[in-house]
């Protein structure tokens, strides 16, 4: 008896390696075919959790890249997320400018960003006007109102704008805690400013373990932010930021958004511009509650001031209204494509009534 189990374990030993070798080549098979999937249904999502769509631009720092194609995201010659514009504005048209940060700067196609929604829900609702309305977006992913400020002068008011859109507020009460402490100041700009440039570079921090699992859109459609977040731990280490315990201490942060929507409505106003100013929804816990609401009334008090010039929305019914149809992503900071179109709606009927679209070019 033993003899026979001696002679049929080398044959057991076969059928157990031959099994294995079956298992991980259908496992191959599988992962192969679900990366070939993958590859056609979904956008290759390297591009821009890297943030290739941005560069070094004087004055504002960092800027989207003039005439950037990746991603489903199209920039024109100027750096906005739209199609072509020229710097002379044809008689009968009117330009609406959209400045705001990533929530404005997101979305699968530039057609469906707040502004490319606002654009099309303004072309339906003027159906048959003479006048032709565009919302060009100039949002700049990770900026802050002191960017926009510098934006509208340095790039925007050549191509004579009759509308500002500024939707700006909490994200500059978020950068202190995790980038920059500093009023006013970009964010990561101490990263820029105090360490050696590879220290923010691409790959830096990034090991070479998830470098690999990052090259599979397998592991990008499952976890995308992946490289980002290994990446932002690494870089995280060098930012100078603080620690809030009461809402007074916002205030450094409040007063320089207030001061810059200022600076904007009046520098619009001198070319005959008006502005619209609304506080982006927010659901993320990583402000003290009553942050985003100190902000708002602040906000709303200085547009006031400027009767005629300028218009304040109030958008804070929208952060319920976007927690019950489930539109937050998990960061609780954006939103989706629904939420974009959700928010453009009340933006573009908020703009109507104004009356300022009904003005002559």
């Amino acid at each position: 008896m033993r003899a026979v189990h001696l002679a049929e374990r080398p044959a057991a030993l076969v059928s157990m390696w031959r099994r294995m070798v079956l298992f991980v080549g259908g496992m191959f098979i599988i992962l192969g075919a679900t990366e070939g999937y993958l590859a056609l249904v979904e956008p290759d999502t390297i591009e821009t959790s890297s943030f290739n769509a941005r560069h070094a631009t004087p004055y504002v720092e960092f800027y989207s890249k003039p005439n950037f194609t990746g991603r489903s995201i199209i920039t024109n010659d100027a750096g906005f997320r739209y199609g072509p514009l020229p710097v002379e504005k044809p008689v009968g048209e009117l330009r609406v400018f959209f400045l705001a940060s990533s929530v404005g700067f997101r979305g699968k196609a530039n057609e469906t960003t707040i502004a490319g929604y606002m654009e099309s829900l303004l072309a339906a609702q003027r159906n048959g006007s003479k006048r032709h309305v565009r919302v060009i977006n100039a949002s700049g992913t990770s900026f802050t109102s002191t960017q926009s400020l510098v934006l509208l002068v340095t790039k925007i008011l050549k191509y004579q704008p009759d509308v500002l859109v500024v939707f700006h507020g909490p994200e500059s009460l978020l950068y202190p805690s995790v980038y920059e402490n500093r009023p006013g100041y970009p964010f990561n700009f101490r990263v820029r400013e105090r360490i050696q440039n590879r220290t923010a570079t691409a790959d830096d921090g990034v090991n070479s373990i998830v470098a690999i699992l990052n090259q599979f859109r397998l592991t990008r459609h499952f976890h995308p932010n992946l490289a980002r977040n290994v990446r932002q731990a690494a870089i995280a280490q060098h930012n100078y930021v603080t620690t809030f315990h009461s809402l007074e201490e916002y205030d450094p942060y409040i007063d320089t958004i207030v001061d810059d929507v200022a600076r904007m409505v009046r520098i619009a106003a001198a070319y005959d511009c008006r502005t619209m100013i609304a506080i982006p929804p927010w659901q993320s816990a990583a402000l003290l509650p009553g942050a985003v609401e100190r902000l708002a009334e602040r906000v709303q008090d200085q547009a006031n001031r400027y009767a005629g010039a300028t218009r304040y929305i109030d958008t804070r019914q929208m952060t319920n209204e976007l927690s019950t149809r489930r539109l937050w992503q998990a960061d609780g900071v954006h939103w989706n494509d629904d939420g974009n179109r959700l928010i453009a709606t009340y933006l573009a009927e908020s703009l109507e009534e104004t009356g300022w679209l009904e003005r002559a070019p």
